[in-house]
């Protein structure tokens, strides 16, 4: 911080005390180049511009067009060797993102080539809705122009050049091929944020999910989502900060529905976290409660069975035996979750045994159970 305060105030001190020099103006041009949800940024100059030239400072600008998002992240390229790198990233009134990016060398370093080209680095933009439109560009007025601008100081510290760049044409990100959205990936890694593949699974009449995912090599640690229906939108569950870490357990509410995503993490040289695509939905229906109250009553060749209706059930299943310790056949299926009370025929002078489970409809509309009763 203390490095960009001193830089931004020799650039104060550049504009007040130092005439602007004029600039080849239509020769200076800006790339932003998308890929996913990442925008390389890059700059030209014609040459015989570069030379000299150690500090620049730019600024880019991120807004929603469609959707919603979080705070951007900018990772300098490696390429990029000047002692002050800074992109400070601050929100504006209209819910849109301001990227301001210094950058500063010593007197003996350029930060162009010959062929008059930096890749500055990649800007990496959050969505955090399904659907997005983000738009980024370059910032800045120069002269009322309307054009996004560049400015520029020499190694001595004497000349700063604010110079329009004449082509610097605006991105829209937005999802490919309508897949998830995608947060923020490391640049510094190759296979960093390609898509993880996320199960769930959950054992008959457990209330306990299961979560396994698929190893992402160079990543720090992973972050688990449940979708908030009161919220449309997912939420973190858990964030595993060991990156060997590849499963996971955690109770829910019996008979609920989840959708559930995740994505890997990696920590950045700044300390904060870029992150990776967002896996496919997983969605999981949970078995219903286990029956409970079972009672019954006799009369004469009939049995009439009542117990605890199960919240969420949407029916129930009646088994029977002659044996307590016996082979169980389904003899009834209730069809709605509102009874709790059944009347089952009986052949004369036969012991019989019964138990009850509930069911609910799943994610592929077969019918998921709880566990049985206790036998009566």
């Amino acid at each position: 911080m203390k490095n960009r305060i001193t830089f931004v105030l020799t650039f104060l001190f550049l504009f007040l005390a130092v005439p602007v020099a004029a600039a080849a103006a239509e020769a200076n041009s800006g790339t932003l180049a998308a890929d996913k949800n990442n925008v390389a940024v890059s700059l030209h100059l014609p040459a015989g511009k570069t030379e000299g030239i150690t500090s620049l400072r730019l600024q880019l600008r991120v807004s929603v067009v469609s959707g919603s998002m979080g705070k951007p992240v900018f990772l300098f390229d490696n390429a990029v060797k000047s002692a002050v790198k800074d992109a400070h990233i601050s929100k504006e009134k209209d819910g849109g993102y301001l990227v301001d990016i210094i950058i500063s060398g010593k007197k003996e370093q350029k930060l162009f080539t010959d062929s008059g080209n930096v890749k500055l680095g990649t800007l990496s933009v959050a969505p955090t809705s399904q659907d997005y439109q983000i738009r980024v560009e370059f910032a800045g007025k120069a002269d009322g122009t309307g054009k996004p601008t560049v400015t520029y100081v020499d190694s001595a510290g004497l000349n700063s050049v604010t110079a329009p760049l004449s082509k610097a044409d605006p991105v829209i990100v937005k999802p490919a091929g309508g897949l998830p959205s995608q947060s923020p990936s490391d640049q510094g890694t190759q296979s960093f944020g390609k898509k993880l593949k996320l199960t769930v699974s959950v054992k008959n009449g457990s209330n306990r999910v299961t979560f396994k995912w698929t190893r992402e090599e160079g990543a720090d640690g992973y972050v688990l989502f449940k979708y908030n229906t009161s919220k449309k939108k997912y939420v973190r569950v858990k964030t595993f900060a060991n990156p060997k870490t590849v499963s996971y357990s955690k109770k829910y509410k019996y008979a609920g529905k989840y959708s559930f995503k995740l994505r890997a993490y990696k920590v950045t040289a700044a300390g904060t976290k870029a992150y990776g695509s967002f896996s496919s939905a997983a969605k999981v229906k949970l078995p219903p409660a286990k029956v409970k109250g079972v009672a019954k009553s006799q009369s004469y060749l009939k049995t009439t069975l009542s117990w605890k209706k199960v919240s969420k059930a949407k029916g129930y299943e009646i088994y029977r035996s002659q044996k307590k310790n016996g082979k169980f056949s389904r003899v009834k299926i209730v069809r709605t979750g509102k009874t709790n009370r059944v009347t089952i025929k009986q052949k004369k002078s036969r012991v019989y045994y019964y138990k009850i489970r509930a069911f609910v409809k799943g994610i592929n509309k077969k019918r998921v159970y709880g566990n049985f009763s206790v036998v009566k």
